[in-house]
């Protein structure tokens, strides 16, 4: 292939990326730290059933496509993207992954879908919180509660 080729190529990956951010998608970057191509084929595998894009590209290209949204971002070893409308979703799916794997994905930055931008430490910290799905089972949780005890109460009383 000539040089000229791989630069178109290379200008196609970069505008690529770029438009996750203008299609508003949320993405959440993290540094992959040990983990092979066998499992990132397992983590696309769960991440389809969720509706969340993996895209693992050379750094140089997320620098290139990240320059005009974060100034310099922090952007070492291999860079994993997770993808999702919701950039709390992919937190959320990439969160689920590394509870159940103990390799470690490092959070390098993420990027809601209204364009607010979390540096490193942000994104430790919303990963902290639970995600969607668990508060919504606990909320049910909740509310079944009292209506369990009523019925413990009732059936209690009725067999007296």
């Amino acid at each position: 292939m000539s040089h000229r080729i791989i630069k178109e190529q290379k200008k196609e990956k970069v505008n690529n990326l770029s438009n996750f951010f203008q299609e508003k998608k949320g993405v959440a970057l993290f540094e992959n730290k040990g983990i092979n191509s066998n499992e990132i084929n397992l983590i696309r595998k769960k991440a389809r059933m969720e509706k969340i894009q993996i895209v693992i590209e050379k750094n140089t290209l997320w620098k290139i496509a990240l320059k005009n949204i974060i100034q310099q971002p922090e952007i070492k070893g291999k860079t994993v993207a997770f993808i999702a409308d919701n950039a709390m979703d992919a937190l959320g799916f990439s969160q689920q992954f590394t509870k159940e794997e103990s390799k470690l994905l490092i959070p390098v930055a993420m990027i809601d879908e209204n364009g607010g931008i979390f540096d490193k430490k942000k994104v430790e910290n919303f990963s902290k919180l639970r995600n969607k799905q668990e508060l919504l089972a606990s909320l049910l949780i909740t509310m079944k509660m009292p209506v369990i005890k009523l019925i413990k109460v009732l059936d209690l009383a009725s067999k007296k």
